[in-house]
């Protein structure tokens, strides 16, 4: 139980002696520049945990006599403040924290002719330096509550200044400082005048690692079976983000519910999901999901940019890192972080609450062509009707100036904007050829103006023609007149005249006729020819009307030819279902005829072997009854045996086999057993002085290995009896097991040593690994090498022929898994600093591969060893082709992959992912089918037996069977009640479900079903449930562990005999179970308890 004062820190900084507080390596980093005189400056998003190194970074330099000077930016403030009110607090706080003799207000007062930025450089000088005689370093946090104050510049041109007088005065070597905040070196100094900030070591401050967390185990201890499993489930949501992870400690810690080993991923996501990200704004206390949405959204004019990158780097779950000033602000936000040259999302957490559909709706609100932009990007940028046009597009734009957007919007923009030119280009295109028919017309016109002019003028010639004419014989008839009448008057004179006057005027009115039936029959022209074109034009509506109609028509007639295909095929479809029906009908009748005739000829030809079974098992139960005097165990192993037989026999003879002697004889084994299962209930391995630690069965299933608290291991025969005591010198024993050829046993203790004994107990030899390290000890296949490594960065090979022993280094941080791979030849190490490699027998390198530092969650080998699967904390996996040293990459789960599953073959790999599907890959990672079903996570797969079928289990309480096609067969519903285990007996005829506990909401049973869905069986230990099952070698027992109720008191074990239902009960330990399994014939159980057997 933890102490009183143990409890996790949510929000704020640590104190100095908190327990909780994790050391990372930025701690050492941090420390070792500083002490070194280096300036530096730790600038990371809010929430990592800046403040509380500073804290404990603090208290460790002042152990080595440094004095330490501390500036909280915000305690002085940052709004309506001068220069003078704010450089004077800094001074006096600096004044205060290095315990400093002098009266600043006074010195301050003194100075007053220097400005304020002047005054504290002659502080620093002439009090700080000059009072101080140690090393001394300032720390200035939260630095980016200044950022704003247009005097900051000259602030950290201060510091920089200190750093550069190094050269010249020896003093300032003792002069260090430190800033801490969420910023950038960019931010500090921004007049592009001026020298930039470019001083001072960078430490990064990366959230919390596995190996990392230890301290924050203690509060769970009596919440759950293994916390540390607990605590990687917590990391695998939170990616080691303090503030959650302290958060979500804490959650658990008040949780009323106990995390049961096995259950720990499924209990820790249901507090995620209920506690943090349902109804998360409400929920968000000590804010901070709050806190990184107003960072996204503290300015107007890149809000956009931040948001479309964070999309993108959702869609594509990663993106290269360049260093871009979005990128960095991202970066601050906390929402993403950067890995090996990535930018991904920080942890699932944030990806749920921050989720694409959030991010999409942010969008929407800000743009004012979110539909358009969207339904664009849909349409893979092709769909050019959403692009924006005309004021539309006038509109946008003016809403993007000034603004930093994201790539997509640009890309949008700019397309409509070319498209908007276009549409330009072809109206200027259709306006010029209009004009050019216009001009073409106006030219036609003056052609036959001109004609009409000349027209004009011929006719004016032909009249003037005609009066000369005219004229001309008026005046001859005068002049003969005159000549014939030399008397005439002058009034005949003025008639004549007259009278030509009016011939000329009739011949003018006749040529005004003329010009007018000219222009008549000209304008009667083109309306003739306008008439001519409308007809043209009419004539080809009436064409085109009539195609339409004839292909209606056509389509009608198809449509109608369709609807009668349609009616016709449902026709030959009812009668081919019927068809089938009578034949299934027929071929189930001549099944039901087979079968009664075979049936009939099996009991003609059983009943004589029936009895002679039935004698032999007579004379079994006799045996069984004779050898259990002498040998309990062994005689209790024949009458268990002879029991399955003799209930098959009685069930068959109950079935309708009249044969009167057969209850009487086949009932001795029965007699038998039940009389040793009074008189013996286990064979008790007692010896160990305290609680036995572990139980080890051999390979040949000859003999059990134990260790206890009493720091030795035990070798034991079947029936309890003790072989041989391994006494162990030092340190306690940490692991046991047997050589492969079950001739050797090894032991491992907690200071490095490892033992190989013989089965007498005598010593074979030994090696000293490193001191004081826990060890984890394997076996070659061929029993030839031991394998060991810790928690250091090497690992060690024993060869135990030739008695040499091997150091590897294989990773600089720490060593978290090594294993053998199947053909004996290879070496699997993953280290802690994100490279996995493999190596041959004699310890040298043959290849490697990088991932995320934090990403490796679990590698395991294909049954022939040449794939190496690699599942990553990003929710993808690798898979290493060890022969080619291809890594195709397994990317289609959205949320991750909870399980991971190879084929008996290793051709194929199932998965199992949170957005509830399932998919089956081949070995080069191509995808072979999807399955949908599940309605929530899946969190159990198996392969049957024969690699036909796999069975999955999910959030939804459904089992699911599918081909490996992607088909489903059956879904079971209501099949675990919770739980997610589930596993096909030896021949894959039924499967086995386990249900959560009572205490965590199941029913505690366990389920047997048949492949089409149907409930064959279940089992019930107690009210709490089964806590572990397992098939025998051939499927006819199932043995199932319960924990006691409520977690106290005694485990018991029930073996059911799958053949009769047939239930045994095995009790004995005093406190926990841990383990059970069969031996290898699975005549015999193996258990492991909390108390001294």
């Amino acid at each position: 139980m933890p102490s009183p004062a143990y409890r996790y820190n949510v929000g704020g900084s640590l104190a100095k002696d908190a327990p909780t507080y994790v050391y990372r390596q930025a701690d050492a980093e941090f420390y070792q520049a500083l002490k070194q005189g280096e300036f530096c400056y730790v600038l990371n998003s809010r929430q990592m945990g800046k403040s509380s190194l500073r804290v404990r970074t603090t208290q460790r330099l002042q152990a080595e006599g440094i004095a330490c000077g501390i500036i909280d930016i915000t305690a002085i403030g940052s709004h309506d403040i001068t220069p003078e009110q704010w450089y004077l607090g800094v001074m006096r706080r600096l004044a205060r924290s290095l315990g400093l003799k002098v009266k600043v207000m006074p010195w301050w007062n003194e100075h007053s002719g220097l400005s304020p930025v002047q005054r504290l450089g002659e502080f620093l000088e002439d009090v700080v330096l000059a009072e101080l005689a140690q090393p001394i370093v300032i720390f200035i946090d939260e630095i980016d509550s200044i950022l704003r104050l247009e005097f900051k510049d000259d602030f950290f041109a201060l510091i920089r200044a200190c750093y550069n007088q190094r050269a010249d005065h020896d003093a300032y070597h003792r002069l260090t400082f430190a800033l801490l905040g969420v910023a950038t070196p960019s931010d500090l100094i921004q007049d592009k005048k001026r020298t930039p900030f470019n001083i001072g070591q960078a430490i990064e401050l990366y959230g919390f690692q596995p190996g990392e967390v230890e301290p924050l185990a203690e509060g769970l201890r009596d919440k759950a079976d293994h916390p540390q499993a607990v605590l990687q489930a917590i990391l695998d949501w939170t990616g080691g983000q303090p503030l959650l992870t302290q958060k979500l400690c804490q959650l658990i810690a008040e949780s009323p519910q106990y995390l049961a080993a096995g259950h720990e991923a499924e209990l820790v996501e249901e507090q995620v999901r209920t506690q943090i990200i349902t109804n998360w704004e409400a929920q968000d206390e000590p804010e901070h999901l709050r806190t990184i949405r107003d960072r996204l959204f503290r300015d107007d004019t890149t809000v956009a940019r931040l948001l479309g990158l964070y999309q993108q780097i959702l869609h594509q779950g990663r993106i290269a890192a360049d260093g871009s000033r979005e990128q960095i602000e991202l970066r601050l936000s906390g929402l993403v972080v950067e890995r090996q040259g990535q930018l991904q999302s920080f942890n699932p957490i944030y990806r749920a609450v921050f989720s694409p559909d959030w991010v999409a709706q942010q969008l929407a609100e800000l743009r004012p062509y979110a539909a358009a932009i969207s339904a664009w990007l849909a349409s893979g940028g092709e769909d050019e009707s959403r692009l924006l046009r005309g004021p539309a597009l006038e509109d946008a734009q003016a809403w993007a100036r000034g603004k930093s957007l994201g790539d997509n919007d640009y890309q949008f923009l700019t397309a409509s904007e070319k498209l908007d030119k276009q549409a330009i280009q072809e109206a200027n295109r259709i306006l010029a050829a209009a004009q050019r028919e216009a001009e073409q017309e106006l030219q036609e016109a003056r052609e036959t103006n001109r004609k009409a002019r000349r027209l004009l003028a011929g006719a004016i010639a032909v009249a003037a023609i005609v009066a000369t004419a005219t004229g001309g014989a008026a005046i001859f008839a005068t002049r003969e007149a005159q000549e014939a009448r030399a008397d005439a008057t002058e009034s005949q004179r003025d008639a004549e005249y007259q009278q030509r006057t009016a011939s000329f005027a009739e011949l003018k009115a006749n040529f005004n006729v003329g010009v007018a039936s000219i222009r008549a029959g000209i304008a009667d022209r083109q309306s003739v020819a306008a008439i001519e074109r409308e007809q043209e034009a009419q004539q080809q509506v009436d064409e085109a009307t009539a195609q339409l109609a004839e292909i209606d028509r056509q389509a009608q007639q198809e449509q109608q030819a369709a609807r009668e295909a349609v009616e016709r095929a449902t026709a030959q479809l009812a009668q081919a279902q019927a068809a089938r029906s009578e034949a299934e009908t027929a071929v189930d009748q001549a099944k039901v005829e087979t079968a009664t005739a075979l049936a009939e000829r099996a009991r003609a030809s059983y009943e004589a072997t029936l009895v002679r079974r039935v004698t032999n098992l007579e004379r079994a139960g006799v045996a069984a009854s004779q050898r259990f005097q002498f040998q309990e165990t062994e005689g209790l192993l024949v009458a268990y045996r002879a029991t399955d037989e003799a209930v098959q026999v009685m069930n068959e003879a109950s079935q309708g086999l009249i044969v009167p002697e057969i209850d009487y004889l086949a009932a001795s084994p029965l007699l038998a057993l039940q009389t040793h299962l009074n008189e013996i209930r286990e064979t008790r391995l007692k010896g160990h002085q305290g609680g036995v630690k572990q139980v080890v069965l051999s390979p040949n299933g000859t003999r059990i290995l134990t260790s206890g608290e009493d720091n030795t291991a035990r070798l034991w025969d079947l029936s309890g009896n003790q072989l041989a005591v391994i006494k162990n010198t030092g340190s306690e024993i940490s692991q046991i097991l047997f050589s492969p050829n079950s001739e050797q046993v090894v032991t491992s203790s907690e200071d490095g040593t490892v033992r190989v004994w013989d089965l007498e107990g005598n010593q074979v030899a030994k090696i000293k690994t490193n001191k004081g390290e826990a060890l984890q000890a394997l076996f070659s296949p061929d029993g030839n090498q031991i394998l060991m490594h810790g928690e250091s960065n090497t690992i060690q090979l024993w060869d135990l022929a030739e008695d040499l022993s091997r150091k590897i280094e294989v990773a600089k941080d720490g060593v978290e898994q090594a294993l053998f791979s199947f053909d004996n030849k290879k070496i699997v190490t993953r280290g802690r600093d994100g490279l996995i490699k493999v190596w041959d027998r004699e310890g040298n390198e043959l290849t490697s591969i990088e991932v995320e530092t934090e990403g490796a969650n679990q590698i395991s080998l294909s049954p022939n060893g040449t794939i190496l699967a690699i599942r990553l904390s990003d929710g993808t996996a690798v898979l290493w082709d060890l022969v080619s040293n291809d890594f195709p990459t397994i990317d289609g789960h959205e949320g991750g992959i909870n399980q991971l599953l190879f084929s008996s073959d290793g051709t194929r790999i199932v998965t199992g992912g949170n957005d509830s599907m399932v998919r089956l890959w081949d070995k080069k990672g191509n995808l072979l089918s999807t399955m949908k079903g599940h309605q929530a996570a899946v969190w159990g797969v198996a392969f049957s037996p024969d690699d036909t079928k796999i069975a999955t289990s999910g959030g939804d309480g459904t089992v699911r069977l599918w081909d490996l096609q992607g088909e489903q067969i059956t879904t079971i519903e209501n099949a675990r009640q919770g739980g997610s285990y589930l596993e096909f007996n030896p021949d894959g005829t039924r499967i086995v479900t386990l249900g959560h506990m009572k205490i965590f909401g199941g029913d505690g049973k366990v389920r047997l079903w048949d492949l089409q869905g149907n409930q064959v069986d279940s089992f019930e230990i107690y009210d709490d449930g089964v806590r572990q099952v397992t098939f025998n070698a051939d499927g006819s027992k199932l043995v199932g562990l319960s924990p006691p109720p409520t977690f106290r008191g005694n485990g018991v074990v029930r073996i059911w005999s799958l053949y009769d239902n047939a239930l045994a009960t095995l009790e004995g330990h005093e406190g926990y179970l841990h383990d059970i399994s069969f031996n290898s014939d699975s005549n015999l159980i193996v258990t492991g308890g909390g108390a001294d057997d």
